[in-house]
């Protein structure tokens, strides 16, 4: 790569960055507004919804997939209520789940690609606005997969916030992909069958709860002994 020639002014993709991020918001904001008005005009609740079967359930998944595609801009925006959603729209768990799992590979692509765009120097700049970067140094390991992977359990960071910056880190894309799915999975199976069973009386229901709960507590104790094991090798070095 060529170095810049002096007096060269660096770009600020911070900005293209924060661009994105606001136009995602709005355009979700729109979205979201719209639903509403249409559901209370119709008068339809969450069981009406989960009764609910889309006409056309290819152009319906592809309208969600555009909608994980924009969404991915916006950084902070959680995902579970995607994986609710998509649960409660389509009448099959098993096509729901490959909904979700299809928008959240593109969910992650784009904001990856674009932090490989902009380069390390997008760290700094969003550290700024996204204290939670720091965090990063607590995880950080020399096997990519796994640090993909811790990252994308815990929940430190946003989904597309970690995305990009890992993107800016030059993480291989294929153990970027491995490592995030991994840990993401286990949320996404189950809030999609959360969504998808929706019945009080159902010991699924229950089930899919429990899920979600061993799973926030399964992923705050690897992360909690991670970062111990580190700060252990780091002060042992140290010595």
């Amino acid at each position: 790569m060529k170095n810049s020639e002096p007096g060269t002014k660096k770009r600020d993709y911070s900005k293209a960055v924060k661009v994105l991020q606001s136009g995602s918001a709005i355009l979700m904001l729109c979205t979201a507004v719209l639903c509403i008005v249409y559901f209370k005009h119709k008068g339809l609740t969450a069981q009406d919804l989960k009764n609910y079967a889309p006409e056309n359930l290819f152009l319906a998944a592809a309208a969600i997939v555009l909608f994980y595609v924009v969404k991915s801009f916006s950084l902070v925006f959680p995902l579970p209520i995607l994986y609710v959603a998509v649960g409660l729209i389509f009448p099959n768990v098993w096509q729901a789940f490959a909904v979700n799992l299809t928008g959240v590979v593109l969910s992650l692509s784009l904001p990856f690609f674009l932090g490989r765009f902009a380069g390390k120097d997008l760290i700094v700049k969003l550290t700024g606005r996204f204290p939670k970067i720091k965090k990063l140094d607590e995880i950080k390991s020399d096997n990519e997969t796994v640090f993909v992977f811790i990252l994308k359990l815990s929940g430190v960071l946003a989904c597309d916030l970690s995305s990009l910056l890992l993107g800016a880190m030059d993480i291989r894309y294929k153990k970027f992909m491995f490592g995030s799915i991994a840990g993401l999975l286990p949320l996404i199976i189950a809030w999609t069958f959360l969504a998808g069973v929706l019945d009080f009386k159902s010991p699924y229901f229950y089930l899919a709860i429990g899920g979600i709960i061993l799973v926030a507590l399964g992923s705050s104790f690897v992360y909690k002994k991670f970062t111990a094991k580190k700060s252990g090798k780091i002060q042992g070095e140290k010595e």
